[in-house]
C-alpha cells in the first residue's frame, strides 16, 4: 500500500500522515484485515516496538487469514529483523513467506522473499517444491488451508469459491499425491503448519 511505498522512499512524514488517516479508518470499520495491514505499517515505520506491531498483524490475520496478505507481513516483519541483524529472527519469518508466495505461484514476490532470504546468509530451501510441480497453484492453496484445519466451507469462504469447487480441488489433490484421508494431506504440510509463529495474543 502507499505507506509501505513512501517508507521505501524514505519519505517519512507523507507515510506517517498516510497511516495516521488509515488507522482512522481502521477503527472506525474494526475488520481484522485493516488492523493487520495498519500494523504491519506502523512496525514499517517505528524504531522501538516494531516487532510488537509485527505481532498484533499477524494476530489480526488470525482472524481473517488472507494468505498472500499474511505472507507480505511476514515478508516486511523479516526485512525489519534482517536490518537489524537478527538474522536468526528474520529466517522464520522469511521462510514461511517465501513458502506462502510459493504456494500462491506470486513469483515476483517469492523472488523478493528469496532474495531477503539469501541476505541472512541462509540459502533458500524449496520444500514444497516436488509438491508445486505435481499441483497447481489453486489446488496447493487449497492443500495448505485444509492442512490448517479448515472445512471445505471455509476454505470456500476465504478464496471466494464454491464449496464444489473445493471439493473438486480436493478430489485432484487426493488423486495426485495418493491419499485417502485429511490426515494424510495434513502430514504432508506438517513442515508448513508447524513453522507458522504462535499467535502473538
Amino acid at each position: 500500500m502507499l505507506v509501505e511505498a513512501y517508507v521505501r522512499a524514505a519519505r517519512f512524514e507523507d507515510a506517517e500522515a498516510t497511516l495516521a488517516r488509515f488507522e482512522k479508518q481502521a477503527g472506525e470499520v474494526e475488520r481484522p484485515l485493516a488492523e493487520a495491514l495498519a500494523h504491519r505499517c506502523r512496525g514499517l515505520l517505528i524504531d522501538e516496538g516494531f516487532e510488537a506491531e509485527f505481532d498484533l498483524a499477524l494476530a489480526a490475520h488470525e482472524l481473517d487469514p488472507r494468505p498472500f496478505e499474511r505472507a507480505r507481513t511476514l515478508l516486511c516483519y523479516g526485512e525489519r529483523l534482517r536490518r537489524q541483524r537478527r538474522r536468526l529472527d528474520a529466517r522464520a519469518r522469511l521462510r514461511e513467506a517465501l513458502d506462502a508466495f510459493v504456494a500462491l505461484g506470486a513469483t515476483a514476490w517469492e523472488t523478493r522473499a528469496d532474495a531477503e532470504l539469501a541476505a541472512t546468509g541462509e540459502r533458500s530451501r524449496r520444500r514444497v517444491a516436488s509438491t508445486r510441480d505435481e499441483l497447481t497453484p489453486q489446488e496447493l492453496v487449497v492443500s495448505r488451508l485444509v492442512a490448517r484445519g479448515l472445512t471445505n466451507r471455509e476454505v470456500a469462504a476465504q478464496l471466494f469459491l464454491s464449496t464444489n469447487t473445493i471439493e473438486t480441488h480436493l478430489r485432484h489433490v487426493f488423486q495426485k499425491l495418493g491419499l485417502r484421508s485429511r490426515t494424510e494431506l495434513a502430514a504432508k504440510f506438517t513442515d508448513f503448519r508447524d513453522s507458522r509463529p504462535a499467535p502473538a495474543a
